[in-house]
């Protein structure tokens, strides 16, 4: 007869069972991994989706917090910008006077993807956002630097037509606001051509990226994976012919500061040009910029940029 001693049980072991105790490693290991930041810079991360393989493995993104659309005031750190203006005027709310940099180079999702797409309820048009690094996946530098080089991008002929004739007038009256004198616009810095920026009209803040399944299928024509709402919302600078104003003041703080970044803008178009070489992607047409509206008229501008 076996005489070995039988440890006693307890409440919560019953007869024929054993406890089983956690192990400390996996506890651990388990801390470890909950502590990893999602949006954390580098390549090593996490692995680099195309929209294809989130489309078909049903991955729901998750966008980084500094990009957001904010529900709450003062809620966590945002990005403060001036769409009419280069990404170098970009800011952090927690550090205003300083074009941002903490949170360039982070992942604006996770899991990572190679392309994202925006929409927007003032624009017609999708802009879409390719990764500069392939490796690394669309950062929120990527995401803000391709909506500026979207906004300078010259309106069609075709497009401007298309317009009923009081969204007409309302674009006139932005066209000329923006390179008007006035606090807040870019004056004289733009071309004469008008551009994207201008169908904006008074919708120049940045306000974020959300979610809005609704607002893609109704521009793109479905529910395309990796497609963001660009948030825009009102400028506290009404358009208004009374604010095209002259100012006997020769320094524009604000048109100053956008100068200083137009050396920032001719390298990030030489990344595009880059980018569309590498991808072998199709070539649009050459956009033709659209006549000049001048004092209620049409000139023929030339093909020059800012």
């Amino acid at each position: 007869m076996d005489n070995t001693p039988v440890p006693p049980t307890t409440d919560s072991e019953q007869p024929g069972q054993r406890l089983e105790l956690e192990s400390p490693l996996s506890s651990t290991s388990t801390q470890v991994v909950s502590q990893v930041d999602p949006f954390q810079v580098g390549p090593h991360y996490g692995p680099v989706l195309d929209p294809l393989q989130i489309h078909v493995l049903g991955v729901t993104l998750r966008l980084n917090p500094l990009l957001q659309h904010p529900t709450a005031p003062g809620a966590r750190p945002r990005l403060e910008w001036n769409l009419l203006f280069p990404s170098g005027q970009c800011s952090r709310s927690d550090d205003p006077p300083l074009s941002w940099w903490n949170g360039r180079h982070e992942p604006a999702t996770f899991p990572r993807s190679t392309c994202i797409h925006l929409v927007s309820e003032v624009l017609p048009w999708v802009i879409s956002v390719a990764a500069r690094n392939l490796d690394v996946g669309v950062t929120c530098g990527d995401l803000i630097d391709y909506i500026a080089h979207d906004m300078n991008q010259f309106v069609k002929q075709a497009e401007y037509e298309r317009l009923p004739r009081i969204q007409r007038e309302e674009l006139r009256r932005a066209y000329r606001y923006n390179r008007s004198r006035a606090d807040g616009v870019p004056g004289e810095l733009l071309a004469p051509a008008m551009r994207r920026l201008d169908w904006l009209g008074r919708y120049t803040t940045f306000a974020g990226v959300r979610e809005n399944v609704a607002l893609g299928k109704r521009i793109c024509g479905d529910a395309l994976p990796c497609t963001f709402e660009l948030v825009c919302l009102p400028t506290t600078h009404p358009i208004q012919d009374d604010g095209i104003r002259d100012q006997d003041g020769q320094d524009d703080s604000a048109c100053a500061t956008a100068s200083r970044s137009l050396c920032e803008e001719e390298k990030i178009d030489r990344d595009f040009e880059t980018l569309e070489e590498r991808g072998g992607e199709e070539k649009e047409e050459k956009q033709q910029p659209l006549e000049t509206i001048v004092e209620g008229h049409i000139e023929e501008t030339g093909d020059g940029e800012a």
